[in-house]
């Protein structure tokens, strides 16, 4: 599992990921706290992807599916028409037996300047669907239950069970659960949108760490940005040695 989290600005993207990825050979599991979910579309690319859910399809990784996008993208399309280009390379590895993934991808294009995001979900036994992500709205997949608790004051699955149980109509849950929300200001700049995602992932992290269970979070926090007037960029980012923990003289690690 993962938690992916998204927040768009007017003046760019913002998109976070925790490093966890699990393997599963029939019933044993193998956990790894160096993966990376948030990539670069080409090189000095004004778009950039994160993903949730199968960690690669068909013996193909991520990486490589949109280091195909970042060849292919042609200089003329919008954010929209690279994100519909991306969903067609999906699909021609993307099986039922995946079950779900997605993906936050989004950046500027084009010369008006404008900084888009959208989320694409894939799901055993339907159409991949592709949602455009709104101004000044944390968006959180793969892990959202601390995210539900931090900021809407309550899980979603427990709201659902109770509206059934006690029938609660939407309009009077959110009534009754307002004074309870901890939703963030919207319209925040950028750097303030960096720090609040940073947030979102590593308290979700933390969370999974000290709970009793499986760890589905973990790893380092991964936070990137594109601009409006800048290509994407690096945050908070591990280095390729960061699984290399040898010793070396004079204590440490290398």
């Amino acid at each position: 599992m993962t938690i992916a989290a998204a927040y768009l600005t007017h003046e760019g993207l913002v998109l976070g990921s925790d490093s966890a990825t699990t393997f599963t050979i029939g019933e044993n599991r193998h956990f790894c706290n160096h993966a990376q979910k948030i990539f670069e579309v080409g090189e000095k690319g004004n778009l950039g992807v994160c993903t949730w859910g199968a960690g690669g399809l068909d013996g193909i990784s991520h990486r490589s599916l949109i280091a195909r996008l970042g060849k292919e993208l042609k200089p003329e399309w919008s954010v929209q028409e690279a994100v519909e280009h991306f969903v067609e390379i999906i699909k021609e590895q993307y099986t039922d037996d995946f079950g779900d993934l997605g993906y936050f991808i989004g950046g500027c294009l084009g010369d008006k300047c404008k900084a888009e995001g959208f989320a694409i979900y894939f799901s055993a036994g339907a159409k991949p669907s592709i949602i455009p992500l709104d101004v000044g709205f944390p968006y959180v997949q793969g892990c959202p239950d601390v995210y539900e608790r931090l900021i809407l004051g309550y899980v979603w699955e427990l709201r659902q069970k109770l509206q059934v149980k006690y029938k609660i109509s939407d309009k009077d849950f959110n009534e009754l659960s307002q004074d309870y929300s901890g939703f963030p200001i919207s319209l925040m700049p950028v750097r303030e949108a960096v720090d609040f995602v940073f947030f979102l992932v590593y308290s979700t992290i933390k969370s999974y760490q000290y709970r009793i269970g499986i760890p589905f979070c973990g790893g380092a926090v991964e936070v990137a940005v594109i601009t409006t007037d800048r290509p994407f960029r690096w945050v908070h980012h591990k280095r390729f040695n960061s699984a290399i923990s040898v010793p070396v003289e004079g204590g440490g690690t290398a």
